[in-house]
């Protein structure tokens, strides 16, 4: 048996779990951040908006799931989660041991 690299199916399950929790949270995000700027500003239902209204709804929601779905959300999830037959562990190289905030969580 293999243990330091998965087999198929594991790295599948992996990047599935990986790929729909990023995926869902930035769209959830987009669509959210959307609803938001034409609420705040209806007027660009009636207008063509200019191209940093356009661009602002992905700017928000990369920065977001980028800074703060990903790190504290997804990939936390992903270590605590077991999957069938594995599950992720997170160990560090070297003497330096976690701060002690981190090892509370």
């Amino acid at each position: 048996m293999n243990q330091g690299r998965p087999t198929y199916e594991e790295a599948v399950r992996l990047g599935w779990a990986i790929f729909w929790r990023a995926v869902g949270s930035f769209v959830l995000f987009l669509v959210g951040t959307n609803l938001l700027l034409l609420a705040l500003w209806p007027e660009l239902l009636r207008t063509s908006p200019p191209i940093w209204v356009t661009l602002m709804p992905f700017g928000v929601a990369t920065l977001v799931c980028t800074l703060w779905i990903m790190p504290l959300l997804v990939i936390r999830s992903i270590v605590r989660t077991h999957f069938r037959g594995f599950h992720i562990s997170f160990v560090r190289d070297g003497a330096d041991p976690p701060p002690a905030a981190a090892r509370s969580e």
